[in-house]
């Protein structure tokens, strides 16, 4: 039997529902009613009034050089409306100082899961954004998020507005991974660890900056004191 010998009528995928097929072969036919649909498409999501909101910095130094400093920023997006009748959302973010992004390629992949429908949450973190230094020395920073939608073999994708990632929240300081009141002031209050006198609107840098100085500088003050008064004390009874 070769496909020359089987007839075959009725089909019509330009039109959608059921039709009947007619198959044929030599002198036997047989129908088969088959119904037939559009293929779904992947759809994404509605950004249209999204929100961007930054929850909490924490800022890690170290006085080793052979570590590297490193920002964590945990970002929330409000106002929402995911499209879960997708198979498959995955999440990208990206920081700029331009508003009006025409070409990203260096997309970063949010990892973490994400349970609500109304928003996204995710950390960034300095270690993975490139230059993350110079974008942090600009008045203006902004974040991209691209959703790429995946459905059957279809994908579709949407990336947000820029949305403007300056915060006044306090940043939580830690060098050589204590917090900074601990390192300089031996407190053990661990509510009590974050400093607002860094941010005034920016990101924090990662590059070993006046809070390692500073640090330093106390503990060498404070050694040099002691050995002084070591000194001092035989002569004063």
């Amino acid at each position: 039997m070769t496909s020359n010998d089987v007839k075959v009528e009725g089909f019509d995928n330009s039109k959608l529902g059921k039709v009947t097929l007619t198959v044929s072969y030599q002198s036997k036919t047989a129908q088969f009613e088959i119904e037939i649909i559009e293929e779904e498409k992947a759809e994404n999501s509605n950004f249209e009034n999204i929100a961007c909101k930054v929850e909490k910095v924490k800022a890690y130094y170290f006085t080793d050089e052979s570590k590297k400093d490193y920002t964590l920023i945990d970002v929330v997006l409000n106002n929402i409306k995911r499209n879960m009748n997708n198979d498959k959302l995955e999440y990208y973010y990206y920081l700029s100082t331009n508003a009006k992004e025409e070409e990203i390629s260096d997309w970063i992949k949010i990892t973490e899961e994400q349970g609500k429908e109304d928003k996204l949450q995710f950390t960034i973190d300095s270690r993975n954004v490139k230059n993350y230094d110079e974008i942090a020395s600009e008045e203006v920073v902004y974040l991209y998020v691209k959703e790429v939608a995946i459905k059957g073999g279809n994908q579709s994708i949407e990336i947000t507005k820029a949305m403007n990632l300056q915060t006044d929240e306090n940043v939580e300081i830690y060098v050589d991974n204590a917090k900074k009141e601990d390192v300089q002031n031996g407190n053990t209050d661990k509510d009590n660890n974050s400093d607002n006198t860094i941010m005034n609107g920016k990101l924090p840098h990662t590059g070993k900056i006046t809070i390692v100085i500073i640090v330093t500088i106390i503990l060498g003050l404070g050694t040099f004191f002691y050995i002084r008064y070591k000194n001092l004390s035989k002569y004063v009874k």
